[in-house]
């Protein structure tokens, strides 16, 4: 089934790779938390500035920690509460992170 399929997906996709807008369509149901990321790039969108910085010129600029180093302290309070306690984990990272990821 999946050699039998394979050749019309390949055919399908490289129409829809055709169609900027059909592209955002796609990506819309496949991965709708995306579009706004990849749809100015699939339409040809300029952006707004030409400066490109890797991961960690980006984490300088902005002031992250990377992400090993990041969140040390939540990590050591859920691996005391889990391994520790014997507790389940607390939800407290995610809820934390809705705010730049959105509802989760």
């Amino acid at each position: 089934m999946g050699a039998l399929i394979q050749p019309v997906l390949r055919i399908a996709f490289w129409v829809v790779s055709l169609n900027g807008p059909a592209q955002v369509a796609l990506l819309r149901l496949v991965s709708p938390m995306t579009v706004s990321v990849a749809a100015p790039v699939l339409l040809g969108v300029p952006p707004r500035t030409e400066v490109v910085l890797t991961p960690a010129q980006a984490r300088e600029r902005y002031g992250y920690d990377r992400p090993r180093d990041a969140h040390l302290e939540l990590r050591a309070r859920q691996q005391a509460k889990v391994f520790g306690d014997g507790s389940k984990p607390s939800d407290e990272g995610i809820l934390e992170s809705q705010q730049i990821l959105g509802r989760i």
